[in-house]
């Protein structure tokens, strides 16, 4: 934890999208044409598991709700994919 709030660690390799965190927390995924290719299918897996698979949109209100949360044009992101971490795939040993 960090300052009392739980840790989250993503990932992004080409379009694959990889979050490790507590159980049952909602994460919202924000994008953009630098992070990701936009035009492309994404996947988008939570501790372990495939959580999204497909194509999203970017929205100029996303745009405008970033720009206005941050106050900063390079920290702007034209979409966003809500997910909810599962619990962890048990690997066997």
């Amino acid at each position: 934890e960090t300052a009392g709030r739980p840790q989250i660690t993503a990932t992004i390799e080409k379009q694959d999208i990889n979050i490790e965190g507590p159980v049952g927390k909602t994460v919202f995924v924000r994008l953009n044409d630098k992070l990701a290719n936009l035009d492309e299918a994404l996947t988008v897996s939570g501790n372990g598991k495939k959580l999204f698979s497909g194509k999203t949109k970017r929205t100029i209100a996303m745009l405008s709700q970033t720009l206005t949360e941050r106050g900063d044009f390079y920290l702007m992101f034209s979409t966003q994919i809500e997910v909810k971490l599962p619990m962890p795939n048990l690997k066997q040993q």
